[in-house]
């Protein structure tokens, strides 16, 4: 009788900046969602020459899984230690490359369980996109969300945390008193990346896998 294969806990998190745009792209984008919450011409003009000039409003495209670029990806594998990839020049390949390689030999060894900390709300849908852009249809497809509650590859630790709120991870890691980086933060990945800060990023994408990791590990008792 063969033995059912193990299951894999693949651990997931990734760091995004705004994309590079166009000047008609950054037009077009910036006067939909200008209209979407805003009426006066001129509240709409200002956001747009805000967005236009990479300001705060662009900025936050770095949290929009329509348009989010991918800084770096790090993963780790059951309790393996982590593996991290950055957008640097001095990489032969992008990150979701090197992801869509680590990824294609998870499948191909069984069942597997892709974790992270909102997952399915971010991780994923980023992870999903780029995958099928850079041609990586049948793995953009096995890890597809297909809703919150109805995606049973995915472990999200953010929708599975007791109670009635969602807590980021850095909050949930203090209050257990797990060892944080202190000083940066999802905010400054996109200034430390166009200084080429590539250490600092991969410093804070790992303790950000480890953490989710130690949460996960917490909330199934082991």
């Amino acid at each position: 009788m063969s033995k059912t294969p193990k299951l894999t806990e693949l651990t997931v998190d990734i760091e995004t900046r705004p994309p590079d745009l166009r000047e008609d792209q950054l037009q077009e984008i910036a006067g939909m969602k200008a209209s979407r919450t805003l009426k006066k011409p001129e509240s709409i003009k200002k956001w747009i020459d805000d967005f236009k000039a990479k300001g705060k409003h662009y900025r936050k495209l770095s949290l929009d899984t329509l348009f989010a670029d991918i800084v770096s990806i790090c993963i780790k594998k059951g309790s393996g230690d982590p593996v991290c990839w950055v957008a640097d020049e001095n990489r032969d390949m992008r990150p979701i490359d090197y992801f869509a390689h680590e990824l294609a030999d998870v499948i191909d060894s069984g069942p597997f369980l892709l974790i992270g900390h909102n997952i399915v709300g971010f991780d994923a849908p980023i992870l999903w996109r780029h995958l099928k852009a850079s041609g990586y249809h049948q793995l953009a497809a096995a890890i597809k969300p297909t809703g919150k509650y109805r995606s049973p590859q995915f472990y999200d630790t953010m929708l599975q945390y007791p109670g009635d709120k969602m807590h980021g991870l850095k909050l949930l890691a203090v209050a257990n008193d797990w060892p944080v980086v202190e000083g940066f933060s999802g905010a400054k990945v996109y200034d430390a990346w166009l200084a080429g800060e590539y250490d600092a990023i991969e410093e804070y994408n790992i303790n950000d896998v480890e953490l989710t990791w130690k949460l996960y590990r917490y909330l199934i008792g082991g």
